[in-house]
């Protein structure tokens, strides 16, 4: 495999080593991104399950697993923005943070809402989990237009609407898209597994 992608990168035709590099770059940025996340969920877990332990844990462990997942997917959006931010001048690293931290967003997502159709009543039928998919997008809608304002009240602060502004708008639209299709399928996945075979998935 590695001689095979030693030969595709020094092709001769250029289309061959472009899309070359844009395949291992989608594979780079999907296992950073399941590495920082599990790094990120495991740290909130330690430390929320240390100091919250009789606030997070309920009889089925489902709420607490699942205030977990919504600090974690509201903290890690946050993050994002911030960092798409920082690197707005910099167009191979603001490209190279969007495309990470739109997965890493996206399973934070996943844990969260995922938490929530394993909860009861939502994990007692295929047509009761199907009801987590508008609640999902409806939180979704809300975020994007919440940071969509907020990066207008940044852009106004300087008085200066540029290229680069424009590419940051982009690419935190990239970001926010990335996130919501990567959650969406996940969550229409389970769905449609319950729906054939009859039990919850795991």
């Amino acid at each position: 495999f590695i001689m095979a992608l030693y030969y595709l990168v020094n092709w001769f035709d250029e289309d061959i080593r472009l899309y070359t590099w844009k395949m291992i770059s989608a594979t780079l940025s999907i296992f950073l991104a399941v590495l920082s996340f599990s790094a990120f969920e495991k740290a909130i877990h330690y430390y929320l399950d240390e100091r919250f332990t009789q606030i997070l844990v309920n009889v089925d462990g489902c709420i607490g697993h699942l205030l977990v997942g919504l600090l974690l997917f509201l903290l890690l959006g946050g993050l994002a923005q911030v960092i798409l931010h920082i690197t707005r001048t910099d167009l191979p690293s603001l490209v190279a943070h969007g495309s990470i931290w739109g997965h890493i967003c996206g399973f934070a997502a996943i844990h969260a809402f995922f938490a929530l159709e394993s909860s009861s009543p939502f994990n007692e039928s295929w047509m009761n989990m199907a009801m987590i998919i508008p609640i999902f997008l409806i939180v979704s809608f809300i975020l994007v237009v919440a940071g969509k304002k907020l990066r207008s009240r940044v852009a106004e602060m300087d008085g200066v609407d540029d290229d680069t502004e424009e590419r940051w708008y982009h690419h935190c639209e990239e970001c926010e898209n990335d996130t919501i299709c990567l959650a969406l399928s996940f969550l229409m996945c389970a769905v449609i597994r319950y729906m054939i075979s009859g039990s919850m998935p795991s």
